[in-house]
């Protein structure tokens, strides 16, 4: 013998417009991580970066943090990249890489065996203390804002 329980259930929307209001507080931290980048990261690091690519420096900002990248299409913005935040090159032949960038020639070895650099520039005015504890204030500060504008002291969804 086999029972059979039917049932359905009616949830009035509420995954739908749980849904909505996590992607418009999603969208909004985002826009408030970048303004604030815009605002306190860009202009220094751009400060400290080369003449070559200091046009080149944009803020970036996602759910769980904000900072700067050097935007910029092909070898030329990964080189960049590389020599301001540092990481590790792999690659196969050795010899010289030359290229342009901004009308200027740069010259970078290619290498044979893996290669690790620490950041120059931009990387080492981003990581100081006095501009990670800023950050983290004006971003706590925003965020909270943006939570206090959906969400009611008790929990209830606010439209």
């Amino acid at each position: 013998m086999t029972v059979r329980i039917r049932y359905r259930y009616n949830d009035h929307g509420a995954k739908k417009a749980t849904s909505a209001l996590r992607r418009q507080i999603g969208k909004e931290t985002r826009q408030a991580g970048r303004d604030i980048a815009q605002r306190r990261c860009v202009p220094p690091a751009a400060a400290a970066a080369p003449s070559v690519y200091r046009s080149a420096v944009r803020p970036y900002a996602t759910m769980r943090g904000v900072g700067v990248r050097i935007a910029g299409r092909g070898q030329a913005a990964r080189v960049a990249g590389y020599l301001e935040f540092g990481g590790t090159i792999h690659a196969k032949h050795g010899g010289l890489l030359t290229f342009q960038v901004g009308g200027r020639w740069v010259r970078v070895p290619k290498v044979s065996r893996e290669r690790s650099k620490q950041g120059h520039y931009i990387g080492q005015v981003m990581t100081s203390p006095r501009m990670v504890s800023a950050v983290h204030k004006e971003l706590e500060r925003e965020l909270r804002g943006v939570l206090d504008r959906h969400l009611s002291r008790g929990g209830a969804v606010m439209r």
